[in-house]
This record gives C-alpha cells, sequence and structure tokens, in this order.
C-alpha cells in the first residue's frame, strides 16, 4: 500500500511539473485543506515544490509577454511629440489618458495603444479606459449588492442569429448619428445576435448562479420579455439601473420602468454613452426628473446602510 502511495506521489509530481492546470489545482488543495479531517489531503511538499516552480514559471512568462508588447517610458517620449520627459508621460497615466504598469521599478506601456503614424495615442483609447473603469465601477457595485442581499438581473441583448427578429425601420441617421448619404435609410441589424461576443457579458462582471439573466430583444429591457413579471413576484418597486449606452438601452429602460411604475436609481459612474455630450446631457437634463442620479460611493453607502425597521 505504501509502495502504491509513493509511485502515485511520485506521478503526481512529475505531472505537476508541467502540467499547469493540475499545478494550480495542488496549490488550490493547499490552500484550502487544513487537516486530516478535511476531504482532501494536504498535497506532499514535493509535489507542493513542483506545482510552485510550474507556477512561477508561468507568471514570468506572463511578464515577459507583456514587456514584449510594451513600451519604456523613454520609447514613449520618442514616439509621442507633444511629451517631453518622463513627467508628461507620468501625467498622462496619473489622468486616465495612458496605459501602464510598474513592471520592478520601471513602467511599461501596452504598445498597442499607440498609433505611430499619428505620433500620439490612437483616437479610440479613451473611449476604452472609459469602458474599462466604467466595469470597475460596475464591479464594486455588484460586490456591494451581493453582500446586501440585493436582486442582481442581467438584461443581455440577445437576438436571433439569424436577423429574424429584426425590425427594418426608416430612420435619418445611424447608431452614431451620422446621415445616411442619400437621406432616409433603413437602419441595421445590430450586434448581440445569440453566440456571438455582442451577447455575452464581459469576464470581469459575469454573471454568479443566483443572479438572473433575462434576453433583451429591444431597447428597453422590459419591451418583450418578463422581467417586470421577475421583479413584481419579488415585490421589487425600486431598480438601480447601469449599464449602456445611457442614451439608448438606459433611457428606453427607464421610461418603460416608470411608466410601470418603479422608483428608479441612476448610478452615473455605471452608465456610458459612446455619443460625446450624450452621457451628461441625459444625466443632468432628463433623467432626474424620472428617478434620483447619484454617484457610485453614494450608491454605496446607501446599500450598506441598515434597514429602518
Amino acid at each position: 500500500m505504501a509502495a502504491d502511495v509513493a509511485q502515485a506521489l511520485k506521478v503526481l509530481e512529475d505531472r505537476a511539473r508541467s502540467d499547469e492546470a493540475l499545478a494550480e489545482t495542488v496549490l488550490f488543495l493547499a490552500d484550502e485543506t487544513e487537516g486530516p479531517e478535511d476531504p482532501f489531503m494536504t498535497p506532499s511538499p514535493a509535489v507542493l515544490g513542483a506545482a510552485r516552480t510550474v507556477n512561477a514559471r508561468r507568471q514570468q512568462e506572463r511578464r515577459e509577454t507583456l514587456a514584449a508588447r510594451a513600451l519604456d517610458t523613454a520609447q514613449v517620449i520618442k514616439l509621442i511629440g507633444s511629451i517631453s520627459d518622463r513627467k508628461g508621460v507620468d501625467r498622462r497615466r496619473r489622468r486616465g489618458q495612458l496605459l501602464g504598469w510598474r513592471s520592478g521599478s520601471r513602467p511599461l506601456h501596452p504598445a498597442w495603444q499607440f498609433d505611430s503614424r499619428r505620433g500620439d495615442t490612437r483616437p479610440e483609447l479613451a473611449r476604452i479606459i472609459a469602458a474599462k473603469r466604467i466595469e470597475e465601477n460596475t464591479a464594486r457595485l455588484l460586490t456591494a449588492a451581493r453582500a446586501a442581499g440585493m436582486l442582481v438581473c442581467y438584461t443581455n441583448s440577445y437576438r436571433r442569429a439569424d436577423d429574424g427578429d429584426h425590425i427594418a425601420q426608416l430612420t435619418d441617421a445611424d447608431m452614431s448619428l451620422q446621415p445616411w448619404s442619400d437621406g432616409p435609410g433603413v437602419m441595421p441589424p445590430k450586434t448581440g445576435r445569440a453566440g456571438t461576443p455582442g451577447a455575452q457579458v464581459v469576464d470581469e462582471l459575469t454573471p454568479e448562479p443566483h443572479d438572473l439573466v433575462v434576453p433583451k430583444l429591444r431597447w428597453s429591457a422590459f419591451a418583450g420579455t418578463y422581467l417586470d413579471l421577475l421583479l413584481r413576484s419579488r415585490d421589487i418597486n425600486t431598480l438601480l439601473l447601469t449599464g449602456g449606452g445611457t442614451d439608448v438601452g438606459i433611457a428606453a429602460t427607464a421610461y418603460s420602468a416608470r411608466d410601470l411604475g418603479y422608483h428608479l436609481i441612476f448610478v452615473r459612474d455605471c452608465c456610458h454613452s459612446e455619443q460625446p455630450g450624450a452621457q451628461d446631457f441625459f444625466m443632468d437634463r432628463l433623467l432626474p426628473r424620472m428617478g434620483r442620479v447619484m454617484s457610485l460611493d453614494l450608491a454605496i453607502s446607501l446599500i450598506a446602510r441598515p434597514a429602518i425597521s
């Protein structure tokens, strides 16, 4: 029996030296187990050592790969003509106008965000950084909401893959508000088809098993869905709305919710729009007449406040 166990440990050790998935499992068991009472036996020191070696090697390989695809501060100064020194690079990074991280004492910046022909960052970088900030803010809000036992509901765009549910509506402009070249035109099918990335939730905001996911077919999360039924069956009368676009899905859902008698809270830091000026217009001029507009910090503080009995 002892020989069999020793042989099994030897095989496990050999595999843990090269199998990354197994190495992760071994480290997980080492962290989660506390003694012989546990259902899993703590891996031996030899197996743990092999697993940690694999994990350390993989992390180093990732760091080297990221560094190979990045520019250091001197390279950024050389590429962007409007920046003359290290302080200029640091200012952009602090203001959220440049992506970067520190590798030891050396600041590095992902190469994909630069356009060498323009001698500057890519035009869409500001939008990408803003979207990333919205994801981070929403993740904070989700953590607070789940900790307070609130219902979390995702209303994902989920259209037929064959566009069979598309309505060819005549409009003056496209979704970017650019007029059609030959007068009024038909709005083409949008993204968000079933089975495509546009219908998926980003990894940072993945739904948990107890969350609700309601397929959305139109701009409003209530149009043609069972969302209202789900909410009323749980005696929910107040909604915190997040996501985008503020001028499309958020606004359409807000109009529907208001007409259905729901109280509304718009978390400004967790909503976004790709149309210049639209976010501020809706948050400052339109949505305050339909509910409350508040910051992420205020929303989290209210969620955490004990209920008044």
